[in-house]
């Protein structure tokens, strides 16, 4: 209710589960944390999405994993939050398509930028197997890096990985090249300029954005 609209749900199995278990949390296989996931999302979306006709009304949930006996949901959230489910083995690709929002691209030292067109298949092929359209799954890749405006660096790994440093055009072309060869359609801007953050943030979004889909829709 607070941003009214700008809050979106990352999510994943777990993969640290050290740190995890740190916390007091369970340590899974990767099956389990799979069906656990599977679990929580529709857990997360009965809690979501309450009856607004009757105030009353409980929800319930029978799981392996979770449970839930006449819980109150709610409040509703100010619009549909989507569900961005970061993964890369087949399982959690697989779990993507049927009931995801959006991929959360791993980084490059998780998933090589190579092997980022085999899990949009999977994907694209669980979504038309559950009747979704492809399409409406979001593909989200994180880059990290500097906007240099006064060019005195440039680094631009063309798809290669997820730092970038140089002018804004560099990131547009960056941010281009990934659109068209892997299909990414949503972009998270991390600056890497320690204490510089929000002047990065600014040049993102008044100098890199407005040209790259200027740039985008000319080449469509």
């Amino acid at each position: 209710m607070m941003t009214k609209g700008r809050i979106e749900l990352g999510i994943g199995a777990g993969t640290f589960w050290k740190a995890i278990g740190s916390y007091g949390g369970p340590s899974r296989t990767a099956s389990e944390a799979v069906a656990a996931l599977e679990e929580a999302i529709q857990v997360i979306r009965l809690i979501w999405n309450p009856d607004k006709t009757n105030k009353r009304k409980t929800v319930s949930f029978e799981g392996k994993f979770y449970q839930l006996q006449e819980a109150h949901p709610g409040p509703a959230p100010y619009y549909p939050v989507k569900i961005w489910i970061g993964a890369q083995g087949p399982k959690m690709l697989n779990l993507i398509g049927r009931l995801g929002d959006g991929w959360s691209i791993p980084l490059q030292s998780y998933l090589q930028t190579e092997r980022i067109d085999g899990a949009q298949k999977i994907i694209d092929e669980a979504a038309r197997a559950n009747g979704r359209n492809p399409d409406s799954i979001r593909r989200i890749r994180g880059l990290a890096g500097i906007i240099d405006q006064e060019n005195r660096l440039e680094k631009s790994l063309h798809g290669q990985g997820e730092t970038v440093v140089g002018s804004a055009g560099v990131w547009v072309d960056e941010l281009i090249f990934n659109a068209k060869n892997h299909g990414v359609d949503s972009f998270v801007f991390w600056p890497a300029s320690e204490g510089n953050e929000l002047e990065q943030i600014r040049l993102f979004a008044e100098k890199v954005v407005p040209q790259f889909k200027e740039k985008l829709k000319s080449s469509c």
